[in-house]
């Protein structure tokens, strides 16, 4: 993958975290008051009372963000798009935001906050890739040791 790809990768997935931790602090205090009661509707939608809690999500070409419906977690995915710098397309990255846990209809519990980086750089990226590269290579050469006696 070229430079500009990761370096947009990056930038999408920087901005999805950041935003991610943003929405997990804002439903966190939303969902606390509902905990141990009733929140979905039979087809999977809120609840009219907890509904009206809920904070509008923006949607613009660069950040889309939806609910992932489940009965077992309150979920949302933020998904960031950035344009490849000097190419023609651009790089996704999708960041998970769970809120809660649920069983059924009923919100159990709330999750806690994760522990997301949004600052990653391309020098990291640099030197985390080279570092696997090296590892690659020493499992390449086990391997190929290991191949007379059908081990790989």
């Amino acid at each position: 993958m070229n430079k500009e790809r990761v370096e947009a990768k990056i930038r999408a997935y920087n901005r999805a975290a950041k935003r991610a931790l943003e929405m997990h602090d804002s439903l966190s205090d939303v969902f606390k008051q509902f905990v141990g009661q009733k929140v979905l509707k039979g087809d999977g939608s809120f609840l009219a009372k907890v509904a009206g809690f809920i904070p509008f999500m923006e949607k613009t070409p660069e950040l889309m963000i939806y609910r992932y419906q489940s009965n077992y977690s309150m979920c949302w995915v933020v998904k960031a798009c950035e344009q490849v710098q000097g190419q023609c397309g651009c790089e996704y990255m999708e960041v998970p935001v769970y809120v809660g846990e649920g069983e059924g209809n009923v919100l159990k519990s709330l999750i806690a906050r994760p522990d997301l980086r949004h600052d990653y750089t391309f020098a990291e990226y640099e030197k985390k890739h080279e570092a696997f590269k090296a590892a690659q290579k020493k499992l390449d050469e086990a391997k190929s040791a290991l191949h007379p006696f059908g081990e790989f």
